[in-house]
């Protein structure tokens, strides 16, 4: 999948409210559907979404907790199309 084709799944999935970082799409949610389009490994989507971050589409969250900052909790869509 391109960036373009990943960023029109990642629109039709809801966000929910999140206490520190406001609305957010949450990963888990994030790799349920992308593993059906041939992304299905964490770490494939991962680099896919940290590469959607480097264009300013999106913003990539991890959890602010010792021992889980480097786990991604979910993303902002920074630049709707």
């Amino acid at each position: 999948m391109n960036h373009d084709q990943i960023l029109e799944v990642l629109h039709t999935l809801p966000c929910q409210q999140d206490r520190d970082h406001g609305a957010l799409i949450c990963f888990p949610e994030i790799f349920e559907s992308l593993s059906h389009h041939d992304l299905g490994r964490k770490y494939d989507i991962k680099i896919k979404l940290y590469e959607l971050e480097q264009t300013g589409t999106i913003k990539v969250i991890h959890f602010n907790e010792p021992g889980f900052r480097d786990v991604v909790a979910g993303i902002q869509l920074t630049n709707i199309h």
